[in-house]
């Protein structure tokens, strides 16, 4: 079974850990989100990319020093 997340009108597959995902190279709006209780999360950032694959997808993206800022490094 899928999981999915609902953030506004938008439903999300997911949410899925950064450690462990395979990310394929296909476009596609992702969501970085702090997990605060099982079943509720903060909106860190909302993206868009071309290609999911790139960039180790996210090892490297510009918006990690304030996503850690306002989540922590975990």
């Amino acid at each position: 079974m899928d999981s999915k997340i609902q953030i506004g009108n938008y439903t999300f597959n997911g949410p899925y850990s950064l450690q462990n995902t395979k990310f394929f190279p296909q476009e596609g709006v992702y969501a970085i989100l702090k997990q605060i209780s099982p079943e509720t999360y903060n909106v860190l950032y909302i993206g868009q990319t071309s290609d999911f694959s790139e960039r180790g997808f996210l090892d490297d993206h510009h918006a990690i020093p304030c996503w850690n800022s306002h989540a922590g490094s975990t």
